[in-house]
């Protein structure tokens, strides 16, 4: 006697297959990647750190703290008797190298011919 339904073993879709495996190989290299990363020791605080400006004062505040060249509003960090305290710069003039000149462009529009 033969049975009229289909056997019931199962079947392995060989795209969904190879996607599982292709996902498992990005994760697992992704993870090596991480992991040596963090072993080498290299030196993370570099990487997270702005742009630096060589235009720095004696003080040891940049240009943008200096207004026009002239005082610093800079703000030096002591602690005093176990206080933190904030200290305005006492510099009074700005003697680091020369910035670029500053110039103005007036902007171009177009002819309304």
């Amino acid at each position: 006697m033969m049975s009229t339904h289909a056997s019931t073993l199962a079947v392995f879709d060989p795209n969904a297959t190879s996607m599982l495996v292709g996902a498992g190989l990005v994760a697992v290299s992704g993870w090596i990647g991480w992991v040596a990363g963090r072993i080498s020791g290299r030196n993370q605080t570099a990487r997270r750190q702005g742009p630096t400006s060589e235009l720095i004062c004696s003080c040891g505040h940049g240009y943008g703290t200096h207004e026009d060249e002239k005082r610093c509003h800079g703000v030096d960090a002591a602690k005093r008797n176990g206080v933190h305290t904030l200290d305005p710069c006492s510099c009074r003039l700005y003697d680091g190298p020369e910035p670029l000149p500053r110039t103005w462009t007036p902007v171009q529009l177009p002819n309304a011919e």
